[in-house]
């Protein structure tokens, strides 16, 4: 189940969160809004390979979560290999796995639970750029999240 909006198009300012904490999933999913990006969530593995369908929809970056019920996040990173194409992704999670998979050809960062903000938006934005609404790298105030 995708939480994708109407008309939200997928490009160079579309991130796909993964993530199954549904608290950890809106707050993360409203930050990135407030920052200018667009955001499709899915709450674990078949709801985002959903998203990804045969290949045709484009996101600037994955931010997966690894430990989910269902299809967690090594095993989407198996299914969908064929369907990422050059699209990186982004590890969210405090499983020590992170550090096994930045290997994996798609794996470009890993960000660690707790997540500090500043770090998941730099990290952000140097695969999908600054956003359009959101202040400037260093704002104070956004300390920490999930």
């Amino acid at each position: 189940m995708g939480g994708s909006a109407p008309g939200v198009g997928r490009g160079a300012r579309s991130v796909l969160l993964v993530e199954d904490d549904r608290d950890v999933r809106e707050a993360v999913a409203q930050l990135l809004e407030d920052e200018g990006f667009q955001v499709v969530t899915a709450e674990g593995g078949r709801a985002a390979l959903e998203e990804l369908g045969g290949g045709g929809h484009r996101f600037c970056t994955i931010l997966l979560d690894l430990v989910m019920p269902g299809m967690d996040g090594v095993e989407f990173l198996r299914r969908a290999r064929d369907r990422l194409g050059e699209t990186p992704v982004l590890l969210f999670s405090a499983s020590p796995l992170c550090h096994q998979l930045r290997e994996h050809p798609q794996v470009k960062d890993v960000i660690p639970k707790p997540v500090e903000i500043e770090v998941l938006l730099e990290k952000i934005r140097a695969h999908c750029g600054a956003g359009t609404a959101g202040e400037p790298p260093g704002s104070p105030d956004r300390s920490s999240a999930a």
